[in-house]
């Protein structure tokens, strides 16, 4: 469950805390997400060492769509997991969230696209979260629940550390590792929700 939610967590909030500054990015630069993260390897000139990049009222705005996502995903979840179950719910979630990311450098240069799949990628990471939390209280006893779910909540954050750290390092070596990366992670947690014990509408014991 730590490792799966670490993976979860690497992939959801890396996204989410580097998203304003790709956003800035794609605003100042006419040549999609690539273009803006990974521009062609070229001799710098003087001038352009240190430029900061200006971010207008626009990028937070896209910022805060995004983070509104998640509240319709909630509304819904709901009842997705008591007709689904947690474990189908986490898996799909997971694996849909990956594709997703994964297909992120390839959506053009129009950034409504980008900010849609972002949304709808950090909506399933999301849920899958939330999940993972609901199967985690499930399948622990009373008296170790309280641990149990510290544990799980600090390997989530130790994954957002990771991640933030690795994606600035993988976008050295071009636009395609930081989201492939992230993708793998998520597409193996998951699948490997697959593998839990199904916990929904089962007797606490």
């Amino acid at each position: 469950m730590c490792v799966i939610h670490m993976g979860c967590m690497f992939g959801s909030n890396t996204i989410r805390l580097w998203y304003p500054q790709l956003a800035a990015m794609i605003s100042n630069d006419a040549g999609g997400l690539c273009s803006a993260i990974a521009p062609p390897t070229e001799a710098a000139a003087v001038d352009d060492i240190c430029v900061p990049i200006v971010a207008d009222m626009l990028t937070y705005l896209q910022s805060a769509f995004v983070g509104a996502g998640s509240i319709l995903t909630y509304g819904i979840g709901g009842a997705l997991v008591n007709r689904c179950g947690k474990r189908l719910v986490a898996g799909f979630c997971g694996v849909t969230s990956a594709f997703l990311i994964v297909m992120l450098p390839f959506l053009g240069t129009s950034a409504v696209p980008v900010v849609a799949t972002v949304t709808s990628a950090l909506a399933f990471t999301s849920l899958c979260g939330a999940s993972l939390s609901s199967i985690t209280v499930d399948l622990f006893p009373t008296s170790l629940r309280v641990m149990a779910m510290s544990t799980f909540l600090m390997s989530g954050r130790l994954g957002t550390i990771t991640g933030t750290v690795i994606f600035p390092a993988l976008i050295n070596y071009g636009c395609l590792p930081p989201f492939i990366t992230i993708g793998s992670v998520l597409a193996v947690c998951g699948s490997a929700c697959f593998l839990l014990p199904n916990t929904t509408l089962k007797k606490l014991e």
